[in-house]
């Protein structure tokens, strides 16, 4: 018997995971499945903008971070040659609470999201590599295994692909 889910997100990275956590705050059943055992430790993204500031604020994950991160209110682009441009975030203070550029190792993020995430009913599947996708008629049987080949199968109504740049999901959906 395998368990129904309204959703299912491949990949726990920041996008699967804030995928989730929005949609579990919103009483949706959320299943997410990610490879690997554990969030990426080596230096990934490491760049926020007040946009995904403002975004990552309405689920509280915001406040949980800024202690941890560095503020740069001077945004610079460089080549070799040196100085582009530069930025004064400063400037954007009437619209937005966070005028500045957040830098933080992208894994510190992910581990917050995975903090909620553990405080709601979604059902995380770390170390499990999706390894089929068959789209029936009103949802999508995902199967995966661990480490130890032990396979099992789950059903969603929808299935978010966030799975990075070797997509199960995209590719068999031809995208």
């Amino acid at each position: 018997m395998t368990n129904m889910y309204d959703v299912a997100v491949v990949g726990g990275g920041p996008v699967g995971l804030t995928t989730a956590l929005c949609l579990a705050r919103q009483g949706i059943a959320v299943a997410l499945i990610e490879a690997e055992e554990e969030t990426a430790k080596e230096q990934r993204g490491a760049a926020f903008h007040p946009p995904t500031l403002e975004m990552l604020g309405t689920l509280g994950i915001t406040q949980k971070i800024l202690p941890i991160g560095v503020q740069i209110p001077i945004w610079q682009i460089r080549d070799r040659k040196g100085l582009i441009a530069e930025f004064d975030l400063a400037l954007l203070h009437a619209e937005t609470a966070y005028p500045f550029r957040f830098h933080l190792p992208q894994h510190l993020l992910s581990d917050a999201l995975i903090e909620d995430l553990k405080q709601t009913r979604t059902h995380l599947h770390f170390g499990k590599q999706v390894t089929h996708l068959v789209e029936k008629s009103d949802h999508v049987e995902v199967e995966f295994s661990d480490s130890d080949n032990a396979r099992q199968t789950i059903r969603a109504r929808w299935v978010v692909g966030a799975d990075g740049a070797h997509s199960i999901v995209r590719k068999t959906c031809g995208i």
